[in-house]
């Protein structure tokens, strides 16, 4: 037994003598990465020292990392005061409770407008005076282009939450929910749409039985693009399933809300809503405007690992340096213009998108270590390092990595962004040790198959090694 006791003492003696550097070492000689690929960088910036570094410089999908490089993009080049507005503008007149002319909502690319906000529209309305109205009702979307998804993003990725199609006008993350319940008794489930809306046709073509031949499924027709849901299989009675599934005409989705509210609300002779990219704007009155800063849109964004959010930052980036209609390439200018600022060649890179969702991306976990440095180094400048780092999940607290690293060392200290696609996985932010000094870290991981568990127990226990 006492022989037991010293051979363990030693190991554990040996292990805790070595460097974090041999440690992280060790741990990648795994046969592993004979399959798998790995790059890491990271580095004590209290110390000035480079704890460890490996294919730092070679190009691998970001995947979410991506959220890291538009983040920073968005507040160097945007500021955490950028606000995204979305207006209505009555452009008409009003005479004994009837409007005669236009109600248009403008777009401002604002990810996170909910429909709860289209009530205080039409009360705002409603306090005009307005009961009729006689005229239009317009989506206004000329802010942004027409490409609705990212070059490279994946058609069999629709009609996912992680795809949302992409406009001016975006409402309820451009998607909605849609629950299937089956009661004891009944021979056919129901149906309910969150929110509630006509918008999305409903073909049910589900049976409740107790003895099931087919899964259930809950999908939009997106073959033949239509916002049409189709409910298909069996399930047991007594039972539940919902489904997020996006929307292909986000503007329409938006306006036909707003139309629906109205007439809720007990406006009369409510038109058919309208989209267009060119409306000619005259006198008008703005009846009411949505405002959301940066600084709090960034949160959500990188916490929950946001599509869309990311996106539409990119579009900001891009209208306000080139104007409109807002494009991804535009936007990814000035993801250029800061990898320049970093003194870094852009051209060395591949950046399509802002939010990773598309394959063609390629970057270097020396670039993202590079700009999560530069926000750390130039806090009393600038004071935009604790916001990107406070916009990052924590580990075993919030966001992406809220069920990730809850003990040990990493736990609470790790602020860092997520970032997966089908064979890559990423891990990128900062953490502290035992002395209170700071590290930033980048850790990319690419073609791996059916092992997700393996490469985030490798990435939690670097992340627990130097924060030791």
């Amino acid at each position: 037994m006492k022989k037991l006791l010293y051979i363990l003492f030693a190991i554990s003696s040996a292990l805790f003598s070595q460097t974090p550097s041999q440690r992280i070492e060790e741990l990648l000689n795994s046969s592993f990465f004979d399959t798998c690929l790995i790059a890491v960088h990271i580095t004590n910036e209290s110390t000035g020292e480079t704890v460890f570094s490996r294919n730092s410089k070679m190009l691998l999908h970001p995947a979410s990392n991506m959220k890291i490089i538009t983040s920073a993009a968005g507040l160097l080049f945007l500021g955490p005061e950028y606000t995204f507005h979305t207006a209505l503008i009555a452009q008409g007149k009003v005479s004994k409770g009837t409007f005669t002319g236009d109600l248009i909502i403008r777009g401002g690319a604002d990810p996170d407008f909910t429909d709860s906000l289209l009530t205080e529209m039409a009360a705002a309305l409603k306090k005009k005076g307005i009961t009729r109205i006689k005229g239009r009702l317009i989506g206004d979307v000329s802010m942004v282009d027409s490409l609705y998804w990212g070059n490279g993003w994946m058609w069999d990725d629709d009609p996912s939450f992680d795809a949302p199609y992409l406009s001016a006008l975006n409402i309820n993350d451009n998607g909605l929910y849609v629950t299937v319940t089956a009661a004891e008794g009944d021979s056919v489930p129901a149906v309910t749409l969150e929110p509630e809306t006509g918008y999305m046709p409903v073909k049910n073509r589900a049976r409740v039985t107790a003895n099931p031949e087919q899964p259930l499924r809950i999908n939009r027709n997106y073959l033949e693009n239509k916002d049409e849901i189709i409910i298909e299989g069996d399930i047991r009675p007594g039972r539940e399933q919902s489904e997020f599934l996006n929307v292909s005409n986000p503007p329409l989705y938006f306006m036909t809300l707003f139309r629906e509210k109205l007439i809720e609300a007990g406006f009369r002779n409510v038109p058919a809503p309208e989209i267009t990219r060119n409306y000619e704007y005259g006198n008008n009155d703005t009846i009411y405007t949505e405002s959301r800063r940066f600084d709090s849109l960034i949160v959500n964004l990188n916490k929950t690992s946001d599509n869309l959010s990311t996106e539409m930052v990119l579009r900001a980036l891009a209208h306000k340096y080139s104007g409109s209609p807002a494009s991804a390439r535009n936007g990814v200018k000035m993801i250029d213009s800061m990898i320049v600022l970093l003194d870094m060649n852009p051209s060395v890179y591949r950046i399509v998108d802002g939010s990773g969702v598309s394959h063609y991306n390629l970057v270097t976990a020396e670039l993202l270590h590079t700009i999560l440095a530069h926000f750390y180094r130039n806090e009393q400048e600038s004071g935009l390092y604790q916001i990107l780092r406070n916009s990052f999940p924590i580990a075993g607290v919030d966001g992406t990595l809220e069920n990730r690293m809850k003990t040990g060392a990493a736990f609470e200290k790790v602020y860092a962004k997520t970032g997966t696609l089908s064979g890559v996985s990423c891990l990128s932010g900062y953490t502290v040790n035992s002395k209170n000094e700071t590290l930033v870290f980048s850790i990319m991981m690419q073609n791996h198959y059916r092992n997700i568990r393996r490469v985030l127990d490798f990435q939690n226990a670097i992340c627990t090694i130097i924060s030791e």
